[in-house]
């Protein structure tokens, strides 16, 4: 049997693998944006008590889901090599019950110029969601290493990217100013 083989097979023997549905839109600053639909993703770790924790190879992928007691093919897509203990993500399609808007916001009080303050603007984010159930949704703001400086809220960074998450009740909204 070859190695690679030997991954597949061991994939293959692993039971359901718990995953979380979040919402992704990208977003740069300075990007005027009008009620953006959003992506939808499955995050996985690769874990053991998560059902994997063997290391992934690199292939094709279905995903699939029950509906009426059928299996409907939902996509395909590709994966790259994946360590155990890596958090990886599946694009599952697109909602356009959970949207994001971004418009450039003017200082809300008057600004001192300085060597940090020249030259940065605002903008305001905000994110929607029409679903009857709450979602988590993640805006990746910018590039890796850019300063982004959120008002009254943390901001994460995953990948280097400065990364709002809100959670959005059910029919609900979420707001973020932010210097950049």
């Amino acid at each position: 049997m070859a190695a690679r083989a030997q991954k597949q097979v061991a994939l293959l023997a692993q039971g359901p693998v718990p995953f979380e549905r979040r919402y992704r839109r990208p977003i740069y600053p300075g990007e005027r944006v009008d009620a953006a639909p959003t992506a939808i993703v499955l995050v996985l770790k690769n874990e053991k008590k998560n059902g994997l924790g063997v290391p992934l190879p690199a292939g094709s992928t279905a995903l699939y889901a029950r509906r009426g007691g059928e299996r409907l093919l939902l996509g395909l897509g590709a994966i790259t090599d994946r360590t155990v203990g890596e958090t990886f993500r599946f694009a599952a399609g697109v909602s356009t019950q959970v949207t994001v808007t971004q418009v450039n916001a003017a200082p809300r009080e008057p600004v001192l110029v300085t060597r940090t303050a020249a030259g940065s603007h605002e903008a305001m984010l905000t994110a929607s969601n029409a679903n009857p159930f709450a979602v988590t949704l993640d805006v990746p703001i910018g590039t890796a290493g850019q300063k982004i400086e959120a008002e009254g809220q943390e901001v994460a960074h995953m990948d280097g990217i400065a990364t709002w998450s809100p959670t959005l009740p059910p029919g609900g909204r979420a707001e973020l100013r932010y210097r950049y």
